[in-house]
Parts: C-alpha cells; structure tokens; sequence
C-alpha cells in the first residue's frame, strides 16, 4: 500500500463512522437500520409475488415459468432485496476492499431474511472464489457476508467444504443453459466433513440465474448435504435475466 492510500485509510478509520452514516448517502442516521428515511424508502425489498423455488421476483404466482421447465437442486433460495437502483451500486462497493464494513451493515436484513423466510438449516456454507484471486484482493465478499451473518442466527460456517478450481467464462451473453454448463465444472467438493448429513445454508451477494447455485449445490449434495437452501442479498427480477 502506497503512502497516499496509507494517509487516506487513516483518514477514513478515524473520522468515519460507518455505524452512524446511511450506506447510500453516508448522511447521519439516527437508529440501527444503517439507511437514512430517504434512502430507506427508496430500498427494492424483494416482496410481493417470488418464485417458491429460486425466489427471484415476477408477475404470477407460483413457481416461474423456469423453475417448472427445469427445477433446480436446492430446496429453496431468497434475497432481501432485488438486484437494482442504491442495492446494485451497494454491492459493487462490497467488492472493494475499503468497504468490507458494508457486509456488517447489511448482514442484519440477511438474519430478517433467514427468519422471515423460514430457513432451516445447521451449518452455513458461502461462495468461493480462486484462491489466488482472494490472496491478491485479500477477502472473499461472500466469505464477509457468511462471518458476519453467522452470529446473527446462530450457525456455524463450514470453511473447508467447497473450493473453486476456475474461473468462469463472461457469462452475461450467455443463455441460461449455457451458464449452467460453464458453473458445472467450476466448483469441486473439497470435503465431507461438517455437511455431511446437514441442512446448509449457502450464502452469495447475488442470485441471477442460478448457475453457480446450482453448481456448489449439485457438489455439497455429492458430498451427502441433506438439502442445501440458498441466501442472497440480492436476486435479479425474472425478466432480467
């Protein structure tokens, strides 16, 4: 770290006090919701009509036109919020290694999701990334999410279960069949020990299609899970996918 980003994280820790200052405007907040009025009230909880299944948000009711041609492996997965406006820009911020306070601010609406959902689960299982990508950045934003979550709803986090053996190809262009193929291989059951025979609950900043779901769901089942839930911050909207 250079001496100008040395001075400025100095700067940061001392004078910003990220538990007294929305997320989105950084103005005075006055409770624990860690969002000012404003901002609150603009937030896309992801309410209303989900999908049962993947719980991504659409017009129907029942399970969405996906799910029912080709249901996927886990039980169930939800978010808190849908992929969109302040969320978006929220979670891109999460990746940055200055904000990974964001992941103990907004861990509290994962526990509300846990609960308010009716999760079941034993132990917590987050999404990884290459090794060598989170030696260089130093912190796997889902491992923060899964750590800070952990104590709110009482579950242990199994660390040595699954690890990712490569990176996917840019999946934006492809289909969604064509994004489950390119997870398929990506992810490798490291170990039994601690899911055996457990309900998990895997954690990820965002469910859009399902494919990397899918694909450490597919290995924690290999590694005999009994089922495997899946918690989001943020899900994408059916019709954006």
């Amino acid at each position: 770290m250079g001496t100008y980003a040395k001075i400025k994280n100095l700067i940061f820790k001392k004078f910003f006090r990220p538990e007294t200052c929305c997320l989105i405007c950084r103005g005075e907040t006055f409770d624990d919701s860690h969002f000012c009025e404003k901002c609150f009230e603009k937030l896309p909880f992801n309410d209303g009509n989900i999908c049962p299944l993947c719980g991504r948000k659409h017009n129907v009711e029942g399970l969405c036109i996906e799910c029912k041609s080709e249901p996927y492996p886990f039980k169930m997965a939800r978010s808190s919020f849908i992929f969109s406006g302040d969320i978006r820009s929220l979670i891109y911020k999460l990746k940055r290694k200055h904000n990974r306070y964001i992941a103990g601010e907004i861990a509290p609406y994962l526990k509300e999701s846990y609960f308010n959902f009716g999760f079941d689960c034993d132990v917590i299982v987050y999404v990884p990334i290459i090794a060598k990508r989170e030696y260089k950045r130093k912190y796997n934003h889902a491992r923060l999410l899964a750590k800070e979550l952990s104590p709110l709803i009482g579950l242990p986090i199994v660390y040595d279960a699954i690890v990712k053996v490569k990176n996917n190809k840019k999946q934006k262009r492809l289909t969604r069949r064509e994004r489950m193929e390119n997870s398929r291989s990506s992810y490798k059951l490291l170990s039994r020990k601690g899911i055996e025979g457990k309900r998990v609950l895997l954690v990820d900043d965002v469910f859009t299609t399902g494919s990397t779901a899918t694909a450490i769901t597919n290995q924690l089942l290999k590694g005999k899970a009994l089922s495997v839930s899946v918690l989001t911050l943020a899900s994408v909207k059916l019709r954006e996918v």
